[in-house]
Formats: structure tokens, sequence, C-alpha cells
């Protein structure tokens, strides 16, 4: 099955689950009707999609970082990015000391690729976690 369908499915399955809870709570509480219920859930689904890489930044405390600063990071995911035979991402770090890689963002445009202090601290080993989390 194509990563776009499961995406799609996954987002149904969110979908549903979301209008589920709040046709539950406004059964309870004796109000509104389908409409009202989707035009709730979607606005949810709305804003998540909208302030999600957002609420990533500030969580795990992210600072994008230049060549300059952080030249083998840079080339890392230059190298990855060039692999997979797409864009390279902005990239950034976290103070994190959780060991920890990850890609976030709404489109292949907007990507972003974190790594943890955690991370880069545990060289070389931290090399082969960071290439196998953000190439995956």
């Amino acid at each position: 099955m194509g990563l776009q369908l499961r995406l799609y499915l996954l987002l149904g399955l969110m979908f549903g689950i979301l209008y589920a809870v709040i046709l539950a709570i406004s059964s309870v509480i004796g109000a509104g009707g389908f409409a009202i219920y989707a035009v709730i859930a979607v606005g949810f689904m709305l804003l998540q999609y909208l302030i999600g890489p957002s609420f990533v930044s500030r969580i795990m405390r992210v600072k994008y970082v230049s060549e300059k600063e952080q030249p083998r990071l840079h080339r890392m995911v230059a190298e990855l990015a060039s692999d997979a035979g797409i864009r390279k991402p902005r990239v950034c770090i976290s103070e994190l000391a959780i060991p920890n890689a990850f890609a976030f963002g709404r489109t292949q445009s907007d990507a972003r690729v974190c790594v943890t202090r955690g991370m880069r601290h545990n060289e070389p080993a931290g090399d082969r976690r960071i290439e196998s989390c953000s190439g995956a």
C-alpha cells in the first residue's frame, strides 16, 4: 500500500475518532446535528494542520542552524535528501538530552529535520542513528 494512501487513510481515521468524541460530548449535553459536528471536527483538523510545525518547534525547543554552525549535519542531511531524490529540508537542532532525530513539517517544501543534543553527542554511533532516523 502506498505511503500517500496510508496517510489519507490515517487522516480519515483521525477525523472519524474526532467526530466520535465530539458526537459523544454533544449527545451528553444535548446539542447539535451532523453539520455542526462536521464543522467542529474540520475546524480542529485545520487548526492542527496550521499550528502543528510551530507547536513541535516550541515543544522541542528547536533552533535552526546554518551550514557554518553544523557543517557535518548539513552535509549528512544533504546526502540523504539527494539519495532520496528530494529537496534538502531545513536543518535544526534541539538542546534536549534525549537521543532523537525526527522530521516534521506540512509538505516536502516545508520539511525540517531536527537532531537532539543527546543524539549529536553520541558519536560515532550517533551519526549512524541520525542517518537511520533522518533517512527513513
